[in-house]
C-alpha cells in the first residue's frame, strides 16, 4: 500500500519500510537543511557565522521550521553546504506549495 499526498520531489522523499509496504514521508525544508549542514560536518555556530549571523539561534529556528529562510539565504546555503541550486530550488518550491496548501485547507474549513 502506498500513501501519497502529492507528487514528491526526488530530494524530499524518504522511504520508510513498514511491514513490507512503502510509505512516502515528506521532509520539511528545515529538516532537509539540517541534514545537509550535518552532512558537511559544519556546526550550527559555524554555519551561522559563515552566513553572516551573530549566533546560531536564527539558523536553529529555520532548521526547526519556526522561521522561513529567504531565497537569498537558501542560495548562500547552497554554496556553504554544497547543494546544487536546482535541487534547492525544487525543495523550496515543494515546501512553499505544501505551506500554501495547508493554509488554503485551514481557510476552507473555517468558512
Amino acid at each position: 500500500m502506498k500513501l501519497r499526498q502529492s507528487k514528491p520531489s526526488v530530494v524530499e522523499k524518504a522511504q520508510v519500510e513498514s511491514y513490507g509496504d512503502t510509505i512516502e514521508v515528506f521532509m520539511p525544508i528545515g529538516r532537509y537543511l539540517r541534514e545537509k549542514r550535518i552532512a558537511t560536518l559544519i556546526s550550527q555556530s559555524e554555519a551561522s557565522d559563515k552566513l553572516g549571523y551573530s549566533g546560531p539561534q536564527y539558523l536553529s529556528n529555520i532548521e526547526n521550521n519556526k522561521r522561513n529562510a529567504s531565497p537569498c539565504l537558501l542560495m548562500k546555503m547552497c554554496e556553504l553546504y554544497g547543494i546544487s541550486k536546482t535541487e534547492m530550488r525544487q525543495v523550496y518550491i515543494d515546501s512553499c506549495a505544501r505551506i500554501a496548501k495547508k493554509e488554503a485547507e485551514k481557510k476552507w474549513v473555517k468558512e
